[in-house]
């Protein structure tokens, strides 16, 4: 407890995510049982929402309570890289100093190469992109407090030309870790991380697509 009142970070951290997830369960209560009245396969939509709000809140918990009883609130908010891997969450390879402890490092690093070049491609090959509205978190707010504006959204030819900025930002994410890694040891305190940070996590992750649900 003393760590958690110490470290205004981790309070910053820790409202934000909570907000985040009481509207996703709030919104996604309200959008399962909005599909369960108008779907064809209700019980998809069911386990879907259902599954969506669950990942949200487990790692909610996970991250600011578990995590933060075994690990500290130090590297406690690393635990969100298990939930939403490299480059969704960008700092699974940054920010690791000399000192901490290896098993931590290989932990969290190993499991943002893991999710990222083998768990997602494979879910990916086997049940096409929309396995991710079963469990992520990045567009838990798209999922359930955008749902009752989903009839707005761009589909089909409209839709898919936008689908070559992910390759993009990934290819962006891709050169800038190598470099933070390569020439700062990790260390963020960068331009190359700040860029990427307020152009990508700032504008495409947070705020444009929370305005646009509205």
């Amino acid at each position: 407890m003393a760590d958690m009142l110490a470290d205004r970070g981790f309070q910053q951290g820790y409202l934000y995510s909570g907000l985040y997830t009481v509207l996703m369960v709030g919104c996604g209560y309200e959008a399962l049982i909005r599909w369960r009245g108008i779907a064809i396969r209700k019980a998809y939509q069911t386990w879907r929402f259902a599954s969506l709000i669950s990942f949200q809140a487990i790692f909610f918990l996970l991250v600011n309570v578990v995590a933060v009883q075994a690990l500290s609130t130090k590297y406690a908010w690393r635990a969100w890289g298990l939930y939403q891997p490299y480059p969704l969450f960008f700092n699974t390879f940054f920010w690791w100093y000399e000192g901490d402890p290896a098993w931590i490092i290989y932990t969290f690093v190993g499991a943002g190469i893991l999710g990222s070049l083998i768990a997602i491609p494979i879910a990916a090959r086997n049940h096409g992109k929309r396995f991710y509205t079963w469990v992520c978190g990045c567009g838990g707010l798209a999922e359930t407090v955008g749902d009752r504006w989903r009839h707005l959204a761009a589909k089909g030819n409209r839709s898919r030309a936008w689908e070559f900025q992910g390759v993009v930002i990934f290819a962006g994410s891709v050169l800038i870790g190598l470099v933070v890694v390569g020439l700062y040891q990790s260390d963020g305190n960068n331009v190359w991380w700040y860029a990427y940070d307020y152009l990508v996590d700032f504008w495409l992750v947070a705020v444009i697509p929370i305005a646009l649900y509205r």
